[in-house]
């Protein structure tokens, strides 16, 4: 059982693009964060992300802070993958349209 945490805003607003893994036990009762090692991966916070077998998706979320006061904020239609057998991002294209722009949103896999 695992957990992945991408990216994030920090408590000084640096948009970070590290991706870490927390690992538990069987019985739940511990666990260890390991630091993936990565290329280049997204800056984002307010993203959404999914793992199936070896590969998470990330979509949407921000990049930047344009003004929190004035709720002046730009989400992203982007689309990411992270092959966690290479440690390797690489940007998605799609044809047609999706879901738009969003930040601070759900998603789930199957």
């Amino acid at each position: 059982r695992s957990m992945i945490v991408i990216g994030g805003l920090s408590i000084f607003d640096d948009i970070l693009n590290d991706t870490w893994m927390f690992t538990i036990s069987k019985d739940l009762h511990i666990g260890q964060w390991k630091r993936i090692i990565t290329n280049r991966a997204p800056h984002k916070f307010g993203h959404t992300s999914v793992v199936f077998d070896d590969k998470v998706l990330l979509y949407g979320g921000m990049d930047s802070v344009v003004n929190w006061t004035l709720n002046l904020v730009q989400c992203s239609d982007e689309l990411w993958e992270l092959d966690l057998t290479v440690g390797r991002w690489q940007k998605l294209y799609y044809n047609g349209t999706g879901p738009g722009r969003l930040c601070f949103h759900a998603a789930t896999g199957n």
